[in-house]
Order: structure tokens, then C-alpha cells, then sequence
């Protein structure tokens, strides 16, 4: 529990995207949603085989207890489609899934805008800064429930990055709304290259990226 400090990665590179974005954006508008939560044992803290239901009524089965992030941010994902977007935008340290697949230094991303993914590539040529990974539909049927709507993690141990990007993709509530969904370690432990602490991961290819298509 100690370096779980770092899991308010997420909220602290969408504050900083949006700090950027008062100088970067000059004719667009932004929207900042950090949802927030103490995570500590409590009387009312959630259990498996609960059943939340999020922003817009969907249900969803507590299949694990330790994916409560995603319950957060499907509420503000929820929220942020009142606002009618042009693109949402998301930071989360959501799996361990993301790391194993490709370590510490490099976040995962996922979107659903194939237009959105071809120009975050275009930024990446000159200098890897993350990967993307597939929303693979196949892999909805491991978020399945007999008593809810979905569940809020598959329990067989496999392809946990793609399905917590699946989960989160439920909430999107319009298909044709762009979203890019960043799955960052926002740490590093330390290297040559890096100091140990906080990695603003992703920060700088969307802030390029808001600065050459929406500035």
C-alpha cells in the first residue's frame, strides 16, 4: 500500500493537461473532471457481488474489489457527454495488465476514433511515448454478469488493460464521440534516464496533440 500514493497519478496529469491547455488553447473550450475517493475499509465499503449503479442507471457487478477506480471514472465519463464533446480525453492508473505488457516507462493508450489514433501516431514517430493497445470486442463476454448490466473486471487474469478500457468504453454513451484513454503507470522507480517519483506519462504527446489540432 505504501507507493499507492501514486494512484492519483491519473487525476494529477488531467490537472496538468488542463493547466496546459489554458496557454495551448486559444479558441476551444476544455472541461476538467477529476472524480475523487477515500479508499479505505470502511461500514460501507463496497464487497463482491455488489451491485452499483453508475451516472446513467447502467448496473454494474462488483467482480473486484481492487477495480474501484473505474467505478469513478465511469461516472465522470457519464458526465463528461452532457457536455456534448468534440473528444474526451482520460488519465488513469487503472491495471497492473498495462505495465506487464509494456513496463513501467512506456502507458498504454485505447480509442475508439481511428481519425484521433492516426494523428496521436503521427506525434509517436518522432519519439515513442506510448502504445496503443486494441479495444478488442471480443473480450466484452469476460465483463458479463448474470445480475447486472456488466461487470466491472473479468476474473480469469487475462488481458486486464483491455478490458478495463472495454469497461470504460460502456460509458461513452455516444459511439461517434472521439476518446482516447490513457492507462499510465505515472511513476517511475528510477533509471538512468529518469528520476524516482511521479512520471507525468502522456502529458506531453496530448498536450502536442490538443496544441496541433485544437489550438
Amino acid at each position: 500500500m505504501r507507493n499507492m500514493k501514486k494512484d492519483m497519478g491519473g487525476a494529477a496529469i488531467s490537472l496538468s493537461l488542463f493547466l496546459l491547455s489554458s496557454y495551448i488553447l486559444k479558441k476551444s473550450k476544455i472541461i476538467l473532471l477529476v472524480p475523487l475517493a477515500e479508499n479505505s475499509i470502511s461500514s460501507t465499503a463496497m464487497r463482491p457481488g455488489d451491485v452499483y449503479t453508475s451516472r446513467s442507471g447502467k448496473t454494474v457487478e462488483i467482480s473486484h474489489t481492487d477495480a474501484e477506480g473505474r467505478l469513478l471514472l465511469a461516472d465522470a465519463i457519464e458526465l463528461a457527454n452532457e457536455f456534448n464533446p468534440s473528444i474526451i480525453i482520460d488519465f488513469a492508473t487503472l491495471t497492473g495488465a498495462a505495465r506487464v505488457a509494456l513496463g513501467e516507462d512506456l502507458p498504454a493508450y485505447f480509442s475508439n476514433n481511428e481519425k484521433i489514433a492516426k494523428k496521436i501516431e503521427l506525434l509517436n514517430q518522432k519519439k515513442l511515448r506510448c502504445w496503443r493497445l486494441p479495444l478488442y470486442k471480443n473480450y466484452k463476454s469476460k465483463l458479463r454478469s448474470n445480475v447486472a448490466d456488466l461487470c466491472n473486471a473479468s476474473l480469469d487474469g487475462m488481458a486486464g488493460s483491455i478490458t478495463a478500457a472495454l469497461f470504460i468504453e460502456e460509458f461513452i454513451l455516444s459511439p461517434r464521440t472521439p476518446w482516447v484513454h490513457f492507462d499510465t503507470y505515472a511513476w517511475s522507480s528510477g533509471s538512468i534516464l529518469s528520476s524516482k517519483g511521479a512520471a507525468l506519462q502522456g502529458l506531453d504527446i496530448m498536450s502536442d496533440f490538443l496544441s496541433k489540432n485544437f489550438s
